[in-house]
């Protein structure tokens, strides 16, 4: 009987012991496609189809089952942060997860050319990006 429930045991602590490490190569293994960063733009009210379909038309993820695996784990898909997002080489899913549920944004340079007044300036900056009327 002892033989036995030793057995079970070790079955028992060796299948956690596989899970921890499936678990673990999921969220922190690197899972960026290519050797150059990639910037991803989530406009305001994005919902989380709308990121996995943005990050499908880039192709910066390896591996999107590995992402909604770690997405789903961390409860990503209810808090969606909008802006504009530098995926860069080397980032696992978590990382990636972290920088997008934070907001950890990259800056966005604005270049303009031919600007006389502030309501030319404001007009034309408006225009092109997302900005907080406040």
């Amino acid at each position: 009987m002892r033989r036995i429930i030793t057995y079970v045991f070790y079955t028992i602590l060796m299948a956690c012991l596989a899970g921890t490490a499936f678990l673990w190569i999921v969220v922190f293994k690197p899972n960026v496609k290519s050797d150059t960063a990639r910037r991803i733009y989530l406009p305001s009210g994005s919902s989380f189809e709308n990121l996995m379909d943005t990050l499908r038309s880039s192709g910066a993820l390896k591996s999107e089952r590995n992402f909604l695996v770690t997405a789903k784990l961390k409860s990503f898909d209810r808090s969606l942060k909008a802006g504009s997002y530098m995926i860069d080489p080397g980032m696992n899913n978590s990382e990636i997860v972290n920088m997008l549920r934070s907001g950890k944004q990259t800056p966005v340079n604005v270049t303009f050319n031919n600007i006389r007044t502030l309501d030319e300036l404001a007009a034309r900056v408006g225009s092109q990006i997302e900005s907080d009327p406040a």
